[in-house]
């Protein structure tokens, strides 16, 4: 049975109503409870409305990162990240942007319910942003779902070097996680791009600049001889 806790009753419009994914410790009704890091619990309101579940935290301002608002069908952290890992792939297929050699973003954090985890995928390589202890302490779980996912097609690269970590008192964390790949080369378009999450800037890439390299593309290409002087993007 999944632990409960209860914050104020003010979160029900903040959680319900908006769809705040973020419970602070300042909402708990009485003392924080010794709960791990990493842990799936109930959220209630202090009168009983379930307002859903989500990943304890204990590092920090945010004391719940919610996965699921207005109910919970999770029995394990576990389930919970591999349910909603799932449902971002299968989004990403949806959308026809998961191809094998080209590059994507899997999970936008709050975006597919699973706050405070980055993951990108480049080509075979995924690489993560974790920027909370919760998943530093779900890293094993986290690996098993992705490899599960990609049918172990995948090396594994974590990359949680960002500022936010230290101004909440975590160290930074980098490395390999998984397989011997390092680097990538994605498709774009006609071109081909050299990620190395070591160097690049981000995880590797500015994924979210990849329809205006594509435009760009195809503007240069409808002029016969054209010359572009490229002075903002990265790539």
């Amino acid at each position: 049975m999944l632990p409960v806790v209860r914050v104020d009753n003010v979160l029900e419009e903040e959680v319900l109503d908006k769809g705040t994914l973020m419970i602070y410790s300042k909402w708990i009704i009485g003392p924080r409870p010794k709960i791990e890091p990493g842990e799936l619990v109930i959220v209630e309101s202090e009168r009983g409305e379930l307002l859903g579940c989500g990943f304890y935290d204990t590092v920090g301002p945010v004391a719940i990162r919610l996965v699921s608002i207005g109910y919970c069908k999770y029995s394990s952290a576990r389930e919970a990240v591999m349910d909603r890992l799932e449902k971002a792939y299968r989004k990403r297929k949806m959308l026809g942007i998961a191809c094998t050699e080209c590059g994507y973003r899997l999970v936008h954090s709050d975006g597919d319910m699973l706050p405070g985890l980055i993951i990108d995928y480049y080509n075979g390589l995924i690489v993560y942003q974790s920027s909370s202890i919760v998943w530093d302490k779900l890293q094993d779980v986290l690996i098993e779902s992705l490899i599960e996912i990609y049918d172990d097609k995948i090396s594994i690269y974590e990359k949680s070097v960002q500022r936010t970590r230290l101004e909440i008192g975590l160290q930074p964390k980098e490395g390999l996680r998984y397989g011997n790949q390092v680097t990538s080369i994605v498709e774009e378009g006609s071109i081909k791009l050299y990620v190395d999450p070591r160097k690049g800037q981000k995880t590797g890439l500015f994924l979210d600049q990849r329809k205006n390299r594509i435009l760009l593309e195809h503007m240069v290409n409808s002029f016969e001889n054209a010359t572009v002087l490229d002075l903002f993007s990265y790539t």
